[in-house]
């Protein structure tokens, strides 16, 4: 009961709006997770808490099979005529203040002799520069912070389902998310809220993504011969195309970066065909972010990009000329069709793109 009582002071105490215990099987694991930090997030293999070295922590957590999972979130609304650069800086200041809690939540387990894993949202800021990059071991093993994406978590669905909607991406606030796996019994009736959530979870309808392809085609004529929505299974990826072909190990849109993934985790994909533009406004590039950032925005976080052969965004891709590299246009990065044994020929003749959804 002590402990209880210190936890109910630190959330009330904390700039926290939600906490709440639930069970650990009703934690949302999703394995599309992986390729959001593989392809849209800078830190992958450039820190210890993210993708590829977090998958060990994932492995373990599924293994144990934890009875408990404390939630703990903030919410912040976004005053309206906000600058794109104060919205960046709040950001950072939020995920900062998430990651101040999760530690001081952390100090509060181990005070209290609860056995525990520690998940924090966002990458961890424990240091300036992750040692990682120039391959020296961890600073400090005892303090870092793997986030909930990098194990795999959904935090969107978790949270929501929890009763603290979020909302990916965010419009008018900015929620942060926290969470500690446990198997002590002392927490498990926590259910605490100071205010609503400022955001809501909403399921895209076929109907939305419909609505979405007819306005990208109106507003896009000069940029898109067609985009319709087709089913995952009507695609054959059983074809064998980089074998061949001289960018394999020399883009990361190529094997070995792009290796093959189980496009069945996706129930369906929108299939466009450029229109073969000169402009540099229509490239092909500019259409592939268009139709990302479209879909996305729907609320579809585990939208996903495959392009049309390797990508030329750069004069000569960097993949492979250092360890510590990673790829400067992470916003259009994405495998390609013939990486995971898709013939775009299936298609017709001109050169295509699929959005997963």
């Amino acid at each position: 009961m002590k402990s209880h009582n210190e936890l109910k002071i630190f959330f009330e105490a904390s700039p926290l709006a939600f906490m709440r215990v639930i069970p650990f099987n009703e934690v949302c694991f999703d394995d599309r997770c992986k390729f959001l930090c593989k392809y849209g997030c800078k830190n992958f293999q450039r820190k210890y808490c993210c993708p590829p070295d977090s998958l060990e922590l994932k492995e373990a957590i599924q293994n144990h099979n934890y009875k408990w999972t404390l939630l703990a979130a903030t919410s912040s609304p976004l005053p309206p005529d906000i600058s794109p650069y104060k919205k960046l800086f709040l950001n950072r200041h939020k995920e900062h203040e998430i990651q101040r809690i999760s530690t001081n939540l952390q100090d509060l387990f181990i005070k209290n002799k609860i056995g525990h894993i520690v998940l924090s949202g966002g990458a961890c800021k424990k240091c300036h520069i992750c040692s990682k990059i120039v391959h020296l071991k961890c600073k400090k093993p005892n303090q870092k912070l793997t986030s909930m994406e990098a194990v795999g978590i959904d935090c969107q669905k978790t949270l929501s389902s929890a009763g603290f909607p979020f909302e990916m991406p965010a419009k008018n606030s900015i929620n942060r998310c926290t969470a500690l796996l446990f198997d002590s019994d002392e927490f498990s009736t926590v259910n605490w809220k100071k205010i609503a959530s400022y955001q809501t979870f909403q399921k895209v309808s076929k109907n939305h993504i419909q609505i979405a392809i007819d306005t990208l085609l109106k507003n896009n004529p000069q940029m898109f011969k067609e985009i319709k929505l087709i089913p995952i299974h009507e695609i054959n990826t059983d074809n064998n195309l980089c074998e061949i072909c001289s960018s394999k190990q020399n883009n990361y849109s190529c094997p070995p970066y792009s290796d093959k993934i189980n496009l069945s985790m996706w129930d369906q994909c929108v299939l466009w065909e450029w229109n073969n533009n000169d402009s540099k406004k229509n490239s092909y590039n500019n259409a592939l972010k268009l139709v990302h950032n479209t879909f996305f925005s729907l609320g579809l976080y585990f939208a996903f990009t495959i392009r049309d052969c390797y990508c030329d965004a750069c004069p000569i891709c960097e993949f492979g000329l250092s360890e510590s590299q990673t790829c400067k246009f992470k916003k259009i990065l994405s495998p390609s069709m013939q990486s995971q044994g898709i013939d775009p020929n299936q298609f017709g003749d001109g050169k295509f793109g699929l959005e997963l959804v």
